[in-house]
């Protein structure tokens, strides 16, 4: 795991998000600064019932009671969280990691399977929308199959290398302030990007108008309930409170997409993370040691990834909805 994460260059974009965490830290209580964050209500169920699970490096993290949604409150207020989308060292940072030869080769493999499976499901191959694209690594990839593609994205420099790498041109906007028709969509690719929104009602609603009548939404988001998270907690790299606002479990990405209006079709989940678990279990970093190669035979740790994946206990949810 710790070659992958500096080959990846995945070390030195957290070293800058740490220290942009902690910049909004107040010295004087070591909390998250009242300055730059409010209380907030569950983001799906809208209850004010919540109890505290942990606190990590100042920020607090709570479990709504009424429908067990995991999320950040005292929440980093969303014009802080635009600004940093836009132009902050470890969002740059971020463009260097899908760049590099293991990550890009890695999203590659995955973007090709997740068009195969959209595509069982629309047998045309029209309009593609991905809100969040970054680099527009999966629209590249989609735009050679045929997909008339459209891309929003805020970072400038994720901006910049998909002009440069694939002649890409981004909408820098939010999907809300982008103005596409109602209806106009077969696709909405919202990949990794719902558990940084303060709105994920808002979000999916939005992204229900644009999308024509059976078309389909794609959902990637963290695992709040993948067995890396249940053993390590607070280590698991997900929690950080600035960029991961929302912590979904298949029941409550479920419950946030059927109260705006969608039928799931499909959901499963991947990438097992067993090897920072075993890091971990043996008193060791989980992400940059590598001491997982030496507890169990490789043989074995095969096995155990294809378990965790297959009784959804996997780190991220992969979800398909479509619009009715």
């Amino acid at each position: 795991m710790g070659r992958f994460v500096k080959d990846t260059l995945r070390d030195e974009y957290d070293k800058a998000r740490q220290a942009e965490l902690a910049q909004l830290i107040d010295p004087a209580t070591g909390k998250l600064s009242l300055k730059y964050s409010k209380i907030i209500d569950c983001p799906i169920c809208n209850s004010k019932e919540y109890k505290n699970l942990f606190e990590k490096a100042g920020y607090i993290f709570v479990k709504c009671i009424r429908c067990g949604m995991v999320f950040s409150s005292p929440q980093v207020i969303e014009d802080k969280i635009i600004d940093s989308y836009k132009s902050c060292k470890s969002n740059d940072l971020w463009t260097d990691v899908l760049l590099s030869d293991a990550q890009f080769s890695f999203d590659r493999k995955r973007y090709i399977k997740l068009l195969d499976e959209i595509e069982e499901y629309i047998a045309h191959r029209g309009r593609l929308l991905d809100v969040g694209c970054s680099i527009g690594h999966f629209l590249a990839c989609a735009k050679e199959r045929g997909w008339d593609v459209r891309g929003l994205e805020l970072n400038n420099r994720a901006i910049r290398e998909a002009k440069k790498r694939f002649g890409l041109e981004l909408i820098p906007k939010t999907l809300k302030k982008a103005g596409f028709p109602p209806n106009y969509f077969d696709v909405v690719t919202v990949l990794f990007l719902l558990e940084h929104s303060p709105r994920p009602i808002e979000l999916l609603s939005e992204v229900y108008t644009v999308l024509n009548e059976k078309g389909i939404l794609v959902i990637h988001v963290p695992n709040v309930e993948s067995l890396a998270v249940r053993i390590m907690h607070e280590k698991t790299f997900t929690f950080d409170g600035r960029n991961h606002l929302l912590y979904f479990s298949v029941e409550t990405l479920k419950k946030a997409l059927e109260i705006v209006g969608y039928k799931i079709l499909h959901y499963e989940t991947a990438v097992s993370s067993l090897k920072p678990v075993l890091n971990y279990l043996n008193f060791e970093d989980p992400y940059l040691s590598d001491m997982s190669d030496k507890v169990l035979p490789s043989d074995l740790i095969r096995l155990i990834d294809e378990w965790i994946v297959k009784t959804k206990l996997g780190y991220y949810i992969y979800m398909y909805a479509i619009k009715e």
